[in-house]
């Protein structure tokens, strides 16, 4: 069978999964259509142009009728919800499989946009019948936003995410044999992300008298304000870095030093990649439950701590420190790594999505087909 990916562009988070797609679909049964060329902005944070690379990718700005074409001649059709509907317009008319992929609708505390997200949404997936139309869930709220469109589309959402490309990770356990607790932020300086989050952490740290070093990795319009509070407070049993913006393999390095990755991010955050990176390095993550990713990769004091508020998440970030002292990190650390390893990768994630794909045109039943994981319900 045909399958077509239809993207803006193509990023290092959908890189990986289109290469398994591609292998198991078959050389010619599988394209992505690029509609847009890389945003400069992108390459700037570090985004690769992978358009060269894969014989699979075809731009839509260089060659639209073939483009047109590859999404007239496809069965099934993977299109991210930023896309809407336009492109695939025919192809829905025509009654094609189409796979939705996309994160919550409604993750955004402005009303007026919230609205005219699910007005928006009301248009794509009301417009024509529906009975063909699944949906690839990159938030844990996904769900419960698309149920407000249509609560049929429970039945036919499944978990699904981001998925970076790692280099190959070291076999060697992570130690936590320093004294000093190592914290790490990796991600835009903006307020939603929350990376002064990390100061109330100093602070606590060190009300209690606990040595700690806390990394902060990354730029945004935040900077100047944190580089004042950083160059206006000393602490006595620990230090702060501003590290700026760094490459993939010195994050990797970062994270290699640190024992506890901390994601604060809110609703805004659709996934957050970063919680997969930092899983995957073995780091004990210690994530806000409103962030995308977190409900979907946490194992709450298996794999890693979610919270709820800052409250909670600095009562965690105590407990974390008992937990070193006692040389209680280690177990936790290697389930964060096989979480990312084992399931949340995008080799398991192509391998099944190609499976459900097929069996949706087959017309095979694929309710409980995968009980946890990528494409599980």
């Amino acid at each position: 069978m045909r399958v077509c990916f239809v993207t803006n562009f193509m990023n290092h988070h959908q890189i990986g999964l289109c290469d398994t797609l591609s292998r198991q679909f078959g050389i010619g049964n599988f394209h992505v259509v690029v509609r847009e060329e890389l945003p400069d902005e992108k390459k700037k944070l570090g985004y690769l142009d992978f358009e060269k690379s894969r014989d699979y990718i075809v731009c839509e700005y260089r060659e639209p009728a073939k483009t047109r074409a590859l999404i007239m001649e496809a069965d099934a059709i993977i299109v991210t919800f930023s896309e809407g509907l336009k492109p695939i317009a025919p192809a829905v008319k025509a009654h094609r499989i189409i796979f939705w992929y996309g994160e919550r609708l409604f993750k955004d505390y402005n009303v007026i946009k919230s609205f005219a997200k699910y007005l928006r949404a009301l248009y794509y997936f009301k417009r024509y019948p529906n009975d063909h139309l699944y949906f690839l869930n990159a938030s844990s709220y996904g769900e419960k936003d698309l149920m407000k469109i249509d609560r049929s589309y429970g039945q036919r959402s499944f978990r699904f995410g981001y998925f970076p490309v790692f280099d190959q990770l070291s076999n060697e356990p992570k130690s936590f044999s320093s004294d000093r607790l190592s914290l790490i932020f990796v991600g835009r300086l903006i307020p939603w992300k929350h990376p002064d989050f990390m100061f109330r952490c100093a602070e606590t740290l060190e009300k209690h008298g606990i040595p700690f070093h806390i990394t902060i990795v990354g730029d945004g319009e935040m900077k100047n304000d944190m580089q004042a509070y950083v160059a206006s407070h000393t602490f006595q049993h620990g230090d702060i870095l501003l590290q700026g913006s760094v490459s993939a393999a010195e994050v990797s390095t970062f994270y290699s030093q640190a024992d506890v990755m901390v994601f604060p991010s809110d609703r805004r955050e659709g996934w957050g990649a970063v919680l997969n990176e930092g899983m995957f390095n073995g780091c004990i993550c210690l994530a806000n439950q409103e962030a995308g990713a977190t409900n979907f990769l946490i194992q709450d004091g298996i794999s890693g701590f979610s919270y709820q508020n800052e409250n909670e998440a600095i009562a965690k970030l105590l407990n974390i420190q008992r937990l070193k002292k006692e040389n209680a990190l280690a177990k936790i650390s290697s389930q964060a790594r096989a979480t990312i390893l084992d399931l949340w990768n995008y080799q398991v994630a192509g391998e099944r999505l190609a499976q459900v794909i097929q069996k949706v045109y087959a017309k095979e039943n694929v309710a409980g087909l995968y009980l946890t994981g990528p494409l599980s319900k």
